[in-house]
């Protein structure tokens, strides 16, 4: 294994985060949630957020429980939880990309988010195992100079958000390879690609 490292992040390059809180609230429904209280816990929940990025899973199981108190939060919570619902949120070609890139590079996390939610996302979707335990760089936010300096040099950066990549292109390790995904885009090159597939090329895989 090379020693160079690919970092991803995880919400939109590796996980539809809208498919998860779409299964997750299909699994609630399931169990006797009512559309609409889901709906209006999710409205009450983030709306009192200042940033995504305090998204806890444990409050917003709370405050479904509090819209359906006929239902047991611990039910609430087990229908969350249920590992299909995180497997399934998965984009398609993620399970395919990193088996072949783990052959050859060392696969890093750099995620910005509740650290709690985010390793647990990545537990139950099954994508742990790919990543190094050395590697894993998560913070409440992630292009603050403490956190950026965490990458090495010369390190392949994944991430769906441009003004992510264009702070990396300048303030970022020497060497530092930021790539944009793009899954909007029509077409792909060596700066944003439209799919992680793209990425096997690339890197002449």
């Amino acid at each position: 294994m090379t020693e160079q490292t690919v970092y991803f992040d995880i919400d939109k390059t590796l996980v539809d985060t809208q498919k998860l809180l779409q299964n997750c609230r299909q699994s609630l429904v399931q169990i006797g949630v009512l559309p609409e209280n889901f709906d209006r816990a999710a409205k009450a929940y983030l709306g009192h957020l200042t940033s995504r990025t305090e998204y806890n899973p444990d409050d917003f199981i709370a405050t479904v429980a509090f819209y359906q108190p006929e239902i047991e939060m611990a039910d609430i919570s087990a229908a969350f939880w249920l590992a299909q619902n995180f497997a399934e949120a998965l984009f398609p070609e993620v399970l395919t990309v990193l088996t072949q890139l783990s052959a050859h590079f060392t696969l890093g996390i750099f995620s910005q988010g509740n650290k709690d939610w985010q390793r647990k996302k990545l537990r139950k979707t099954g994508l742990a195992e790919f990543f190094s335990s050395d590697h894993l760089i998560i913070a409440d936010y992630k292009l603050s100079p403490e956190i950026v300096t965490l990458l090495e040099e010369n390190a392949i950066v994944i991430d769906d958000k441009s003004e992510v990549i264009q702070f990396l292109k300048t303030d970022g390790p020497t060497g530092l390879k930021p790539i944009q995904i793009d899954r909007q885009a029509t077409s792909s090159n060596a700066q944003k690609i439209a799919s992680l597939s793209a990425l096997l090329p690339l890197l002449q895989l």
